[in-house]
């Protein structure tokens, strides 16, 4: 009798007809990590909310096939969140979108403004952005999060908030305390989170922001990095609405 490995997710978008294929990378973990055989059951999601329970086909060193015995879905995150994020430097902001996944945010947006610094995400973004990704999964598999959020290109402050729906929030040590902002929100919002970049929102992009509505909320008496803000307000929001 097969082992049920129920400690780790995996994370594949190959599935057909009752059929789950695990990447390379994730075959790796499975054959040279787990020691996986065939029989054992598994635990895939797609990253679009389900999470398929799974026997073992067949697993070889570069090749696992499963075939799928049933699935749940998981709800989706409620409320709706799209976090706009100032562009920090590579790692940081890595660390920002990671912290955002096991929160239940769906939608992340790199955020160019006027104290942005080094402009490492002009050229190869699309290189970026697979990093990106493959964070985000790591993320969501350690989370058991089946939602992966969408990471959209950098725009400009104009065209994020274009984009931006809902109740817009903005992280703002002049703001109102978190408590009377959370005041106003309900599980059935969309809420869009503004977080500058290290060297926070000039003052004309905060005219902007202001003119769109915006609720600038206070997270702390001291400043807090971009990274840090994004966690602490998502999951201020998520907080809220736990039972």
């Amino acid at each position: 009798m097969g082992r049920t490995i129920d400690h780790f997710l995996f994370f594949s978008t190959d599935v057909s007809e009752g059929i789950v294929s695990l990447d390379r990378e994730e075959t790796r973990h499975a054959h040279s990590v787990l020691r996986l055989q065939k029989g054992d059951t598994i635990f895939i999601t797609n990253g679009t909310g389900r999470i398929y329970s799974c026997a073992i086909e067949r697993i070889e060193k570069n090749s696992c096939i499963s075939r799928i015995l049933g699935d749940k879905v998981q709800e989706l995150p409620s409320p709706a969140m799209h976090f706009f994020i100032g562009l920090t430097e590579k790692e940081p902001f890595e660390a920002a979108i990671m912290g955002l996944v096991p929160l239940g945010v769906m939608h992340i947006t790199p955020l160019e403004c006027e104290n942005c610094q080094k402009k490492w995400w002009v050229k190869k973004w699309e290189k970026h952005a697979q990093r990106f990704r493959n964070k985000m999964i790591a993320a969501a598999k350690q989370s058991w999060n089946a939602w992966l959020p969408a990471l959209n290109k950098p725009v400009k402050l104009d065209k994020a908030l274009s984009m931006a729906k809902g109740l817009v929030f903005v992280a703002d040590m002049n703001g109102e305390t978190l408590d009377k902002s959370l005041d106003k929100l309900t599980l059935q919002d969309t809420v869009s989170c503004f977080i500058g970049p290290p060297e926070g929102f000039s003052a004309e992009e905060l005219d902007g922001l202001k003119k769109h509505s915006a609720g600038l909320i206070k997270l702390s008496d001291k400043r807090l990095r971009t990274e840090l803000a994004a966690t602490v307000l998502a999951g201020n929001i998520i907080q809220k609405f736990i039972n």
